[in-house]
């Protein structure tokens, strides 16, 4: 959650970045990927920043950012408070199980390695620009860059995490992924690249 703090304050604060990107590590690209359409057609554009500590999107209109979020990656899907719903999505799709590395052992019982993608947090700026699906399409443009990464793995909404919590917009967004994708409460499990 820090990383990606500092990954935003340096964002925001270019004259800072000298002295946080030595806090969260040398390999920290300072640059975003290039501006890419974020709907087909569309005037808004997204840009990616995505290293193995998480993923920070941010949406422009022209040189306007009017949207952004950010999430962390995992392995122990029993820390997260929808553990319950992560566990069923398994036991549905066994290929989100992350089987190059061995199994946890807690308590004497193998618990199996998933990667997992939680957001930490997500807004639209802009008033104007809510419920038009920018926060849908932001949340899409995340699935595809860490699904190019990690393959499949299961995305979680903020209040899964050990002390988050997801607004009614945010839910919204769940709620609508969730009719799309395979999904138990507010996880939604990736199995293939989104369109």
């Amino acid at each position: 959650m820090l990383r990606s703090r500092i990954i935003r304050l340096a964002y925001v604060r270019p004259d800072l970045r000298p002295h946080l990107v030595p806090i969260v590590s040398d390999r920290v690209a300072l640059e975003f990927g290039p501006r890419v359409p974020l709907t087909d057609g569309g005037p808004l554009r997204y840009r990616v920043k995505a290293d193995s500590g998480g993923i920070l999107v941010a949406v422009y209109a022209g040189s306007r950012r009017v949207a952004a979020m950010d999430a962390y990656p995992g392995t122990n899907i029993h820390r997260l408070r929808c553990a319950d719903d992560a566990l069923d999505l398994l036991a549905r799709h066994p290929e989100l199980e992350d089987t190059s590395r061995p199994r946890w052992v807690s308590w004497g019982q193998p618990i199996p390695n998933v990667r997992f993608l939680s957001v930490s947090h997500a807004d639209v700026y802009d008033e104007a620009m809510r419920g038009r699906g920018i926060g849908r399409d932001m949340y899409l443009a995340t699935m595809r860059e860490w699904f190019d990464r990690v393959g499949p793995f299961l995305f979680t909404s903020d209040e899964c995490g050990p002390a988050g919590s997801t607004s009614n917009l945010a839910k919204r967004v769940w709620a609508s992924l969730g009719s799309r994708f395979p999904s138990s409460g507010q996880v939604i499990a990736v199995l293939t690249r989104p369109a």
